[in-house]
């Protein structure tokens, strides 16, 4: 063992209604990421300002939306 942690540090989680929602931060670089997935297997990532990494983990597709983000296609779709 090298005494190494892993970069990325989960700050929080929560799942409601099959998503599954992780705020994370990277250690490396101080950067923060939102992380989306659902029971049916799709995944998105996006990083955040660390001043609305609260907000974001909250309401995570607007804020993807804003960075071009389609999630009504990948989440919302039947």
């Amino acid at each position: 063992m090298t005494g190494r942690t892993a970069p990325l540090r989960e700050l929080d989680r929560r799942t409601a209604g099959g998503v599954d929602v992780a705020l994370l931060w990277n250690r490396l670089d101080n950067s923060v990421i939102v992380s989306v997935s659902n029971t049916r297997g799709m995944h998105l990532q996006f990083g955040t300002e660390p001043g609305t990494a609260r907000d974001a983990f909250n309401h995570p597709y607007p804020y993807a939306a804003a960075q071009g983000l389609r999630c009504e296609d990948v989440f919302l779709a039947a």
